[in-house]
């Protein structure tokens, strides 16, 4: 556990702080990846993760078959997506060392996340420090292969938001040889494009989210979808047919844990929801900031109204990630909100941070399985030997 609080929250003061320093010092517009500052961050977050040993749930099957993989002929012996398959066939059958599959991994994901705001050097140490506290780093660990999209995705609506739907499309056919959920991409196309959801009063969204948020509890909605045959079928084309087929595992999600936590989380969320109109203000010349909130709120509604289910959560994800600019767009909004800022706003401002580095130390310090609890790979003696 001593060894999770010293990597976690050093990775975060390091590459929060450099990239703080870099903002500061920088005096071009667009973030230089070559940069010490900007390069040394990138670089300990990979080597960070790419020294890990079963830190996840799918850690251990990600490892495994990374290291049986160089016994198959072809990448065809491998169950994931085909670019996938032959990423991880080619690394194993020529011997690289574990570290760098997943060390490529972490820095496909990380680099796609820091190049969506290379136009937002102010918000990039803000973006980091929402990323590790709202836990998202740990999601990105886990489901590798979906939020390789995910951060794609992040990269498309924040820097190549004018494409095509030609394009589009051909960038999302490229993400289904990596992972198969990237066809959900397809349907909110028409969200990145337009405000179609976009709720300008304060009382309307947090209304809204409150009846999503008693659907979810009151009705099993989880239930009777999963009871649609149409939908299973579904799931198991976008990859999920684990959850689909494990009643138990596929039930997983915040109604397992409608406790304390989930309240804290919630509160968070009508704040960020309470807040907006000001936000909407501050960042008035900042088109990014509206279509990532409208983004993100669909997401937060989709998310309570099926509180119950892990399988729809998964697709979900592309939506959920949203989260991490917009929590960082709120914490750089109350660094620099006016100094005669009402007591209200900042005392909201307060509770926010306080409850979001709460649950982050919680989940640490009460890990659930290996999800999170951290250890370096020559920690274990059976690694020492694997190659």
């Amino acid at each position: 556990m001593l060894e999770s609080f010293i990597v976690y929250i050093g990775l975060i003061i390091l590459m929060s702080l450099n990239l703080y320093a870099y903002s500061k010092i920088s005096h071009t517009t667009q973030v230089q990846f070559l940069h010490p500052l900007v390069a040394f961050s990138i670089l300990s977050y990979v080597l960070i993760f790419a020294f890990r040993y079963n830190v996840g749930v799918d850690y251990p099957a990600y490892y495994s078959d990374y290291i049986t993989a160089k016994k198959y002929t072809n990448f065809n012996s491998l169950h994931y997506e085909p670019f996938f398959s032959w990423f991880t066939w080619f690394l194993s059958k020529n011997n690289v060392h574990f570290t760098v599959y997943f060390g490529l991994i972490a820095f496909v994901q990380i680099f796609f996340l820091c190049k969506a705001f290379e136009k937002k050097k102010y918000l990039l140490p803000y973006v980091i420090i929402s990323f590790f506290l709202s836990f998202a780093f740990i999601s990105w660990q886990n489901v590798l292969r979906q939020n390789i999209v995910v951060a794609i995705f992040l990269y498309i609506v924040l820097r190549r938001r004018n494409l095509n739907f030609v394009a589009y499309i051909f960038i999302v056919f490229f993400c289904f040889f990596i992972h198969r959920s990237s066809v959900v991409l397809l349907f909110i196309y028409p969200f990145i494009k337009k405000n179609l959801i976009e709720i300008k009063k304060t009382f309307i969204g947090i209304s809204l989210l409150c009846c999503c948020v008693f659907v979810g509890i009151k009705f099993d909605l989880f239930s009777q979808v999963m009871g649609n045959p149409a939908f299973g079928s579904l799931m198991v084309g976008l990859d999920y047919g684990s959850y689909v087929l494990n009643e138990e595992y596929g039930a997983q999600g915040m109604g397992k844990s409608m406790g304390i936590g989930f309240l804290l989380r919630l509160v968070n969320e009508i704040i960020i929801v309470g807040m907006s109109s000001r936000m909407r203000c501050f960042y008035n010349d900042d088109k990014d900031f509206r279509i990532c909130y409208n983004l993100y709120f669909l997401g937060l509604c989709l998310l309570y109204i099926f509180p119950l289910s892990m399988v729809l959560q998964r697709p979900n994800l592309y939506l959920r990630s949203f989260s991490i600019p917009i929590y960082a767009y709120y914490i750089y909004y109350l660094f620099h909100v006016k100094a005669n800022a009402s007591f209200g706003i900042r005392g909201l401002g307060v509770i926010f941070i306080f409850i979001f580095i709460l649950l982050f130390l919680y989940q640490i310090y009460n890990p659930i399985g290996n999800l999170v609890e951290y250890h370096f790979f020559w920690e274990s003696f059976s690694v020492k030997n694997s190659f």
